[in-house]
C-alpha cells in the first residue's frame, strides 16, 4: 500500500513530456495468505480506481500462492524494463534466495534489491537443528545443511551468507538490524534484517542516513563516536586487505558489506553508523593527524577555507555523487 502510494503520487504529479520517467508503472503484489490477499486485491483496486494516473502508466497485479509461482511474470516484466525494483517480505524462513537471485541476475534491469528477513525466526531454527524448517532456513540463506549443522554462530553464518548471494551481482551488500518495542521500549535484541543490494554509493548511503535517523531518535541524547561498524574502524580496513593503500571505494565496501547492529549504537559509547559523512569525516581527520594521504582526489577536495573547510580535505557532496571513487587513493603513512 505504502509502495503504491509513493509511486501513484510520482506519476500523477509529474504526467507530462520530460517529467515523468516512467512509461508504465507495474506491480504485482502478493501475498500467500488467501485472506490476507483478498483485503490486499480489494485496497490497490479502489487506491487504482481513485487515482488519477493515467491507467496505461499505472497497472496492478496480484497474487495469492507462493511467489515462485509468479517468477515468469516477474521475470517477463524485468526484462521489459530499464528499471526494476523488487521488496521481498517474506514470513519466516520462506524466500528461497537462489530462486530470487536467478530472477534478477538473468535480466540487465534489476537495480537494487530490498529484502526484510526474519532473523530471529532463522536464529530460532538453527539452534534447533530439526526438522522441516531447518531446510527452508538454508534456501533462504542459499547454504547447504552441511554449513548450517556446522556452524557454530548463526550470526556469523547469517551475513556472509547472504552477502555471498549477492556478490556477484552488486558492490555493496548492506544489512542492518531492525529492533522492536514492548511497551514503548526498545528490546535489545535483533528481530529482523533489512538487506540492501546496490551499485550506487548515494543509494546506499541514503540507506544508512535514514537507519541512522531512526537510532538517534530512538537513542536520544548521548554519546555518539567515530564509526559505527561492530567495533570496525577505517583504519582496519588497511589491517584485513593486508596492504597500505586502498581507494575510497575499497574502503566503503569494506565497512559497508557487513551487517550492523543497531544495539551497539545504543549501548556503545564508540560506534555510529558508516554513513558516507562519516566515513569522509574520519579520513579527514585521520589525514590532520598524518595517518593518511590522500592521491589522485583534486576534484573531490575543498579548494579554499571557508567555514571551516580545510582545503585538501575530501568534500562529502563531491563524494556522494559516487563519480570514480575508484580513482581515489588512501595510503596508510603507518606501519600495518
Amino acid at each position: 500500500m505504502l509502495a503504491f502510494d509513493i509511486i501513484e503520487k510520482h506519476v500523477s504529479h509529474n504526467f507530462g513530456p520530460g517529467r515523468n520517467r516512467f512509461s508504465r508503472v507495474s506491480i504485482v503484489a502478493i501475498d500467500k495468505d488467501k485472506e490476507a490477499a483478498t483485503h490486499l486485491r480489494a485496497g490497490l483496486q479502489q487506491r487504482l480506481k481513485n487515482s488519477t494516473a493515467s491507467g496505461a502508466l499505472l497497472e496492478v497485479r496480484t497474487g495469492d500462492q507462493d511467489w515462485e509461482t509468479y517468477d515468469a511474470e516477474i521475470a517477463g516484466l524485468l526484462s521489459s524494463s530499464k528499471w526494476g525494483f523488487i521488496f521481498a517480505d517474506p514470513f519466516s524462513t520462506e524466500l528461497d534466495i537462489e530462486k530470487l537471485k536467478t530472477i534478477v541476475e538473468t535480466h540487465e534491469a534489476y537495480k537494487d534489491i530490498l529484502i526484510l528477513t526474519n532473523y530471529r525466526t532463522q536464529s530460532r531454527q538453527f539452534h534447533r537443528r530439526q526438522g522441516k524448517d531447518v531446510e527452508r532456513v538454508c534456501k533462504s540463506l542459499g547454504i547447504s545443511q552441511e554449513q548450517l549443522i556446522g556452524a557454530i554462530d548463526f550470526r556469523e553464518l547469517f551475513g556472509p551468507a547472504l552477502k555471498r548471494t549477492f556478490f556477484s551481482l552488486k558492490e555493496f551488500t548492506i544489512g542492518v538490524a531492525i529492533p522492536v518495542t514492548v511497551e514503548g521500549k526498545l528490546i535489545k535484541a535483533d528481530y529482523f534484517y533489512l538487506v540492501l543490494a546496490t551499485d550506487s554509493i548515494a543509494v546506499a548511503d541514503s540507506f544508512l542516513v535514514a537507519y541512522e535517523r531512526i537510532i538517534r531518535r530512538e537513542r536520544g541524547s548521548g554519546s555518539w563516536g567515530t564509526l559505527f561498524d561492530e567495533g570496525r574502524d577505517v583504519l582496519e580496513a588497511f589491517t584485513r586487505s593486508g596492504v597500505r593503500e586502498l581507494s575510497l571505494r575499497d574502503i566503503m565496501e569494506d565497512l559497508w558489506n557487513n551487517f550492523l547492529s543497531w544495539r551497539l549504537a545504543v549501548d556503545g559509547a564508540g560506534y555510529q553508523i558508516p554513513t558516507a559523512r562519516n566515513v569522509i569525516d574520519r579520513l579527514n581527520g585521520l589525514r590532520g593527524k598524518g595517518r593518511v594521504e590522500f592521491r589522485n582526489s583534486k576534484e573531490f577536495e575543498y579548494r579554499t577555507s571557508r567555514s571551516g573547510m580545510i582545503p585538501g580535505n575530501l568534500a562529502y557532496s563531491k563524494i556522494r555523487k559516487g563519480r570514480d571513487t575508484k580513482q581515489i587513493k588512501v595510503l596508510l603513512k603507518e606501519s600495518l
